[in-house]
């Protein structure tokens, strides 16, 4: 049996706040739901806020609400350049490299504990994703 949830998130660099959620499957309603969460915890940082986004279909779907963000569109086939990817390649070896979850739930409290621990620790996930 193959289970399966994705992590949406989004990191600011050099502070190392991170927001994310955690889902059944990405696409737009679900990331939407993230936008609107991730706006509602950035409304009133003195920052513009910008939001480093790969060319999935879901990222680009012309009846997204972005609010106050504006969307930083990778070029096709360069995953590398956004920082966020070097917190989830962290995100897997520290938390599932000798892990293997045998339902959903062990699934869930396991990503829940990840998201926790990064969310708690600013300072190594800004080392983590700094330019």
């Amino acid at each position: 049996m193959h289970i399966r949830l994705n992590v949406i998130g989004a990191v600011e660099p050099t502070s190392g706040r991170f927001e994310s959620i955690i889902v059944p499957q990405g696409y737009r309603e679900v990331f939407q739901i993230f936008l609107d969460q991730f706006a509602k915890a950035t409304v009133d940082s003195p920052k513009k806020i910008h939001l480093v986004v790969d060319n999935a279909s879901w990222h680009k779907a012309k009846c997204l609400n972005w609010h106050h963000i504006t969307p930083v569109y990778l070029p096709t086939y360069s995953p590398d350049l956004n920082p966020i990817e070097k917190l989830w390649a962290q995100l897997k070896s520290k938390f599932f490299a000798d892990w293997i979850g045998k339902n959903y739930n062990q699934l869930w409290d396991r990503l829940t504990l990840a998201i926790c621990y990064f969310i708690n620790h600013e300072n190594e996930v800004g080392k983590t994703c700094a330019f």
